[in-house]
């Protein structure tokens, strides 16, 4: 897992967002994560994500927010 998100695993709203299983931390740092998610209207992906996760996710994601793919390569 990378350090630069292992803050975010043990997080109430992102176990229970993630189906990661019930229970977790509560505090600032989960109404910070479950706040930013909420307000959240799209999400911008290039092709090597998008191609990732569309590999990746489940039929039922986690992440319902507009995407715009940017299919364009330099």
């Amino acid at each position: 897992m990378d350090e630069l998100q292992q803050w975010a695993f043990p997080l109430r709203f992102f176990r229970e967002n993630l189906k990661l299983g019930e229970g977790g931390e509560e505090g600032r740092d989960n109404d910070v994560a479950r706040e930013t998610f909420e307000r959240t209207g799209a999400s911008v992906m290039g092709k090597r994500m998008f191609d990732l996760g569309e590999q990746a996710w489940p039929e039922e994601a986690p992440f319902h927010p507009g995407l715009r793919r940017d299919a364009h390569q330099a």
